[in-house]
Order: C-alpha cells, then structure tokens, then sequence
C-alpha cells in the first residue's frame, strides 16, 4: 500500500504508509484498493478502512501478511 493509494482512500493522510518491502499482494491490493476508491467516490459513498486492514496499516504500513481480506466499512442508512 502506498501513501498515495492511502491518501486518496482516508482524504486525509494520517497514516505513512511504507513502500518499502512491498509484497506482491500489497501491489494487487492497493491497486484493487484505488479502484474501489473510485467507484465508492463516484457513487458518494463515504467509507473507511477497518479492521486488519486498518490495523496493518497503522502497525506495519502495509497489509498483514496473514489476512486475506480488506475490511471496509461504511454508513448503514
């Protein structure tokens, strides 16, 4: 994950994302990532990283190697 594709998900860089190391799963996902950025963008809706994913993020500044998923969540209205 980059502090590029972090930034464009959290609007609000607060979290330094580390470039190096990188794995091939953080490449795919981070790509998948700013994809899902634009579409949930376009479409208006807020949301944020969470759980391992926001964990890996702050922690390791990547994603966790034993996750196997990215956790998103958003507002139920």
């Amino acid at each position: 994950m980059t502090n590029e594709a972090l930034s464009s998900l959290t609007q609000d860089s607060v979290v330094n994302i580390s470039t190096d190391n990188q794995t091939k799963k953080d490449k795919e996902w981070s790509a998948m990532l700013l994809k899902l950025n634009k579409l949930l963008n376009d479409a208006g809706i807020r949301y944020w990283l969470d759980m391992g994913t926001l964990l890996g993020a702050v922690r390791e500044g990547r994603f966790i190697d034993w996750d196997n998923d990215i956790d998103l969540s958003t507002y139920l209205t």
